[in-house]
């Protein structure tokens, strides 16, 4: 529902959403079926809920809620989320190692003659 919000400038079809979101299915045929069908499923039901909207003739769901307040919802849940991946990259970046991470603690630079 996130990236349908964050995304909402088009509408999303069950296999691009998969592609999007990175949801890998077995290297079998018959199981990407089942995977688009259902995230299909799942679109069907936030339709049915009036949180998207959708076109038949594309097959494809856009984000469109019919109550306000579930926009408002969604953008504070995005600005959280992106906290978090902000604090995540932090916490896993790798620190500098060697001749430049002394460098760069004692603030020196290369002088150029």
């Amino acid at each position: 529902m996130l990236y349908l919000y964050e995304h909402r400038d088009r509408g999303w079809t069950s296999d691009e959403l998969r592609s999007h979101l990175r949801i890998d299915p077995d290297a079998t045929a018959s199981s990407s079926t089942i995977v688009n069908r259902r995230i299909e499923l799942r679109l069907s039901d936030l339709f049915e809920r009036g949180l998207v909207q959708q076109d038949p003739a594309t097959r494809s769901y856009r984000f469109a809620p019919s109550d306000p307040r579930f926009v408002q919802f969604l953008e504070q849940l995005s600005v959280n989320a992106a906290d978090r991946q902000e604090a995540r990259s932090l916490i896993y970046l790798r620190p500098k190692t060697g001749a430049s991470a002394f460098a760069d603690a004692f603030g020196s630079t290369r002088r150029s003659e």
